[in-house]
């Protein structure tokens, strides 16, 4: 499954603790589609039935206009230094119910720190991400491993269940023993429960949402998806680790990717190439 529109760059390698940590470079391509977070200012999505199902339409507003990476604007296709999307995915399923709530701008990308959030991901492992201490958290404020975006190369998911909050609950294994969580959330409860006006990273959204519905149509509970790299944003779920039944496949740490940006299937495969 190939997600199209993507585009990324080259890499740079830096350390961080026991495990190297590669940052994509975006590199300047005129007139390329990006697709990941920052729809930017005052883009409509508006649904439409199909064989993947029915989104509700959805008017996305304010951008995202401080993550970090280099400078400079590649035209139509967004800010270079991070990725952004243009055009939100109708060909994901209409399978949404009740929305969460804690942490809930957090979560969607509507809390007020989004804006501060490193949208050129690093490359990293479950074992690095499950080994940062867990932090004290606040509603609608990120900590510094939530500012980052991750991207974990050819691990294997499953498709654990489709939550009572609508989320995707995906679980990411890395064949020596470790896992964490990585979630998709429903398009239609980004902006619910939000810490600030806008929905930056819904078009992001939609087209990970599509790409994991086209992979396992009808969202079927603990399905083996295999092999696939996952692009999403750090998130510590303290609440769900402190409950008496924690969720299966949950880090030790309560660490997850949260939301989802982009996604794709396959060893070896990139979700951020054209």
């Amino acid at each position: 499954m190939k997600l199209l529109g993507w585009f990324g760059g080259a890499r740079s390698t830096r350390k961080a603790g026991p495990a190297v940590i590669i940052r994509r470079t975006a590199l300047f391509a005129p007139g390329a589609l990006l697709l990941a977070a920052a729809c930017g200012t005052g883009s409509t999505a508006s649904g439409s039935s199909g064989s993947g199902g029915t989104s509700g339409s959805s008017t996305d507003s304010g951008a995202d206009s401080s993550a970090a990476g280099s400078g400079g604007t590649a035209g139509t296709g967004g800010t270079v230094g991070r990725v952004s999307c243009t055009t939100p995915s109708t060909a994901y399923a209409n399978n949404g119910g009740s929305c969460g709530a804690w942490r809930w701008g957090v979560k969607t990308g509507t809390d007020q720190d989004v804006g501060k959030v490193n949208l050129v991901p690093e490359v990293t492992t479950i074992q690095t991400l499950i080994s940062l201490p867990t932090p004290s958290v606040s509603y609608c404020k990120r900590q510094p491993a939530e500012l980052e975006t991750y991207e974990l190369e050819n691990v294997t998911l499953k498709f654990e269940r489709l939550e009572t909050d609508s989320d995707y609950h995906l679980i990411a294994s890395d064949g020596s023993g470790h896992s964490m969580l990585v979630e998709v959330p429903y398009p239609g409860c980004v902006g619910h429960k939000s810490c600030t006006s806008g929905t930056p990273w819904r078009c992001a959204i939609t087209h990970a949402r599509a790409a994991v519905d086209a992979k396992n149509p009808g969202a079927k509970s603990y399905a083996q998806l295999g092999t696939a790299t996952v692009v999403g944003v750090g998130f510590f779920d303290t609440f769900e680790l402190s409950s008496k039944y924690p969720p299966t496949g949950m880090a030790p740490n309560g660490v997850e990717l949260h939301p989802v940006l982009a996604i794709c299937f396959g060893q070896g495969c990139d979700p951020l190439k054209p």
